[in-house]
This record gives structure tokens, C-alpha cells and sequence, in this order.
């Protein structure tokens, strides 16, 4: 990754902008634990949006010295330190062009902008107006969009490919980019890092959409690698690159990185045995192994180790998942934080 060598390590907050919400992505399209959307969709945006932030998290995280946790801003258990700190204002599914968002009926990047307005006011009004104007100034604004809105608008469904050719759509991207980040400079913001697209047309689920016939470049039957699509997001990442160096040398006290997820992806998919990671057997380390005569005492000695790790439950099949959502304090709904526990168990 292309990342910090702007930064100095005293990051005061972390503000996160784009596609990524709650704890749980898919809570973001569920309403009364019932899916808004296709689940074919669910699956596709919590992969673009897993690895596009996983790769935001693992370089700030070592890198930068940021907190582990990022919370959503409008999650009820947020906290004032998290206020100061940094929180995430972005959705699942969200688009650097509006027509992704209407689609999907989740919050616009506009959206998101008023919600850091409120917590900037909310923080002038806490800490003074110079105290919260500083730890803006200092923080790392970070913005991951664009895959979404290649997917769903030019790709997978046709909406814009009436209205712009390839080129144009990338241009016109890059200009509602530019305009979002020059409105979160004029809030103070002076740090960012801005996501590249990834190798779309690498990922699994396109794998799988480009064998069915007649999508753009399809393989008939067959999960592939579509190089010429994945020109595109090189191509669009070049005018990135260039549309970053142009924001660093024309606002003044800025620092801008731009972070490349494309090559790091390409090579895990091209070479994943780099990246096997060997996670130890546990038979290994029990004195009993499994055999057709002596389940009782292989059960014997298991039952204890699963307990020590609140899996018993899991394996028995008597733990059944929680809900998605509860009822808050207020009667609103709000995610229930067993089932984060839940999902991590399971």
C-alpha cells in the first residue's frame, strides 16, 4: 500500500467516509432482521465493502496508531471520547455517484457530510471552538468509494452506460470526489486518504457474474479473471493518483495519501499460497484422537474444551443466533451487540 509517508504518527481522530456502517455490515439492510435487498446483493457489497475497509484498517491500525474500533456515529453507544476521537459516518452500499445510494435506499455521501457537521458542532460546542478546530485539523479523514457505483452503474446493471462512456463516468466520479473532499476541507479537515478501486472484475462474485451471458466481457460458464475490465479500474486509479497530487499541491496545509488496494488484491488472487496462514490442529495437543471405537472418551475430553470457549452451544446446536436488532431505550431499533458476539463464536 502507498500510505503515510504524510503522516506524522500523532493522529488525533479517525473519521471514516463512504461504505461501511455498523459493526455488522449486513445490519445496514435489514429492517426487523428482514432483508431490504436480494440476498445475491448482500453478499456482493459486503465483499467490496470487507475488502476494500479491511485494507483502510490494516494500515491505519499499524501504521498510523490509530484506536482497534471505529463506531458508527449513529450507533446509540457511541461515546463523547469516541466524539473526539473518531467515529465512521459511512453506509453500506453508498457511491460516490448519488444514483448508487437512491438505488439502494441507504444514506447519500451528502448524508454523511451533515452528520460530521453535527458532531463538529457538537464538539465546538463541548470543547471550544479552537480545541475541536485543532484535533480536526490533525485527524485522518479517510474516504473508500467507487466500486459500488462501477458495479451497479456501469457493470452488473446498466444504468449510466446509456448516459457516459467509460472514460466519462470515471471523470465524472472523480468530480463528485473532489467536490466532497473540498467541502470537508473547508470544515478544517487537512488529512486524507483516499481508497484506489480494486481488481473488480477478480473478485469472486464477479467471477460468477461474468459467466453468465450477455455481461460485458462475460466468460460463458466459466469463473475467470477478466482482464480488459480490470484496465478499467487501473485506469481509473491512474486519474486518482493524478486527481490526488493536484488536491496536495492546490490546498494549502494539506496532506493526502492515496492508498493502492488493487495490486495487494491482485496478487492475493493470483498467488494465494503467499498468503496461506497455517492454523494449528488441535488433535494435536489432545491425548485421545478420534477412532470408530472410543467416542465417549474422545467426547469426554472435548466437552471441556469446547465450554472453555463457549462453543458447546454451537456444536450442540442449542445456542440459537440472537436477533439482529432490539428495541433502544428510545422504542428505536438498534444493534444488539450479542449478535456481533454471536457471529464471532460461530
Amino acid at each position: 500500500m502507498v500510505i503515510v509517508t504524510f503522516f506524522s504518527a500523532g493522529i488525533s481522530g479517525y473519521w471514516a467516509f463512504s461504505n461501511q456502517a455498523e459493526g455488522t455490515i449486513l445490519s445496514n439492510f435489514l429492517d426487523n432482521d428482514k432483508p431490504l435487498v436480494p440476498k445475491w446483493f448482500l453478499l456482493m457489497t459486503n465483499t467490496f465493502s470487507l475488502l476494500q475497509l479491511s485494507a483502510v484498517g490494516v494500515a491505519g491500525r499499524t501504521l498510523i496508531g490509530i484506536k482497534d474500533l471505529l463506531p458508527a456515529y449513529l450507533d446509540p453507544r457511541v461515546t463523547n471520547l469516541d466524539l473526539l476521537t473518531g467515529i465512521s459516518f459511512a453506509s453500506t452500499g453508498i457511491g460516490i455517484d448519488d444514483l448508487t445510494a437512491t438505488i439502494f435506499n441507504v444514506a447519500h455521501m451528502s448524508t454523511q457530510l451533515c452528520y460530521f457537521k453535527q458532531c463538529l458542532a457538537w464538539m465546538q460546542s463541548t470543547i471550544g471552538r479552537e480545541a475541536a478546530n485543532l484535533i480536526v485539523e490533525d485527524a485522518l479523514f479517510a474516504i473508500s468509494a467507487g466500486t459500488n457505483d462501477m458495479i451497479f452503474n456501469l457493470y452488473d446493471l446498466p444504468t449510466r452506460r446509456g448516459q457516459f462512456s467509460l472514460p466519462a463516468y470515471h471523470d465524472f466520479l472523480l468530480q463528485n470526489l473532489e467536490s466532497f473532499v473540498m467541502i470537508l476541507y473547508s470544515m478544517g479537515a487537512r488529512r486524507f486518504s483516499i481508497l484506489g478501486l480494486s481488481p473488480i472484475w477478480c473478485l469472486s462474485v464477479q467471477h460468477t457474474v461474468g459467466s453468465i451471458p450477455p455481461m460485458p466481457g462475460g466468460h460463458l460458464l466459466r469463473r475467470a479473471c477478466n482482464a480488459e475490465e480490470n484496465k478499467d479500474s487501473q485506469m481509473y486509479n491512474a486519474k486518482l493518483q493524478a486527481l490526488v497530487l493536484k488536491l496536495q499541491d492546490t490546498l494549502p496545509s494539506s496532506r493526502f495519501a492515496y492508498v493502492d488496494i488493487y495490486n495487494p488484491l491482485l496478487d492475493m488472487i493470483t498467488n494465494p499460497r503467499k498468503y496461506v496462514i497455517n492454523v494449528p490442529n488441535i488433535s494435536h495437543s489432545l491425548p485421545i484422537n478420534l477412532s470408530h471405537d472410543n467416542y465417549l472418551p474422545w467426547r469426554a475430553q472435548m466437552i471441556p474444551v469446547l465450554r472453555t470457549h463457549k462453543l458447546l452451544g454451537l456444536v450442540e446446536g442449542t445456542m440459537q443466533d440472537p436477533p439482529t436488532h432490539i428495541d433502544g431505550l428510545d422504542g428505536q431499533r438498534v444493534m444488539n451487540p450479542e449478535y456481533d458476539n454471536w457471529v464471532q463464536l460461530d
